[in-house]
């Protein structure tokens, strides 16, 4: 085992998907075109390769977190799903990650904001480094899901680590860790 863990957020430390909740909870789903880019991706999710999804992912999200973004005044969205998915938190995985990592990254596609506050709020980790989507103030959007959440590695010098996720939408860095721990639910076994 090497002393760094990178850790996917949705569905791995947490059981939920953190955007999934958040359209719900906001009822982003009447807006049309979420609606639409949603279906579509459904539809094209098993059928397209994945480097092919990036462009229709990357609107759906944009569209996303432009609207929570504008309703998220004085971070009460934040906040609000902070505490509202508290319970899903992997609790075992978490103490693992004390225990047998001196340095832990979360690479999310979730809203990087949100990721961050969670992880203070409950995992209490000022040391965890999160590096998820990024939008700030509507002129910069960054993706990170499958193919750029590579570019973590370089911009935060990672060269060898142990990945924690629950999906081969992180292939591209299950090629490069040193071991791989799929997690489903609050187990995780080694690839």
């Amino acid at each position: 085992m090497t002393n760094v863990a990178i850790v996917d957020f949705d569905k791995t430390l947490i059981s939920k998907d953190s955007i999934v909740t958040m359209i719900k909870g906001e009822q982003l789903y009447v807006y049309p075109s979420i609606v639409l880019l949603g279906i579509a991706l459904m539809l094209f999710r098993y059928v397209l390769p994945r480097k092919l999804q990036i462009p229709l992912r990357t609107r759906l999200k944009f569209l996303i977190l432009t609207k929570l973004h504008v309703r998220n005044s004085d971070n009460k969205i934040i906040e609000k799903y902070s505490e509202k998915l508290k319970s899903s938190l992997n609790e075992p995985l978490v103490r693992h990650l004390l225990k047998e990592y001196r340095q832990v990254y979360i690479f999310s596609s979730s809203w990087q904001p949100f990721v961050e506050k969670f992880i203070r709020m409950w995992t209490a980790q000022e040391s965890w480094q999160v590096y998820g989507t990024e939008l700030d103030e509507l002129s910069y959007f960054k993706i990170r899901w499958y193919t750029q959440k590579l570019d973590g590695l370089t911009t935060l010098n990672i060269n060898s680590f142990d990945l924690f996720t629950d999906s081969f939408d992180d292939k591209p860095l299950m090629c490069k860790a040193d071991n791989v721990f799929l997690v489903h639910n609050q187990v995780w076994k080694k690839l």
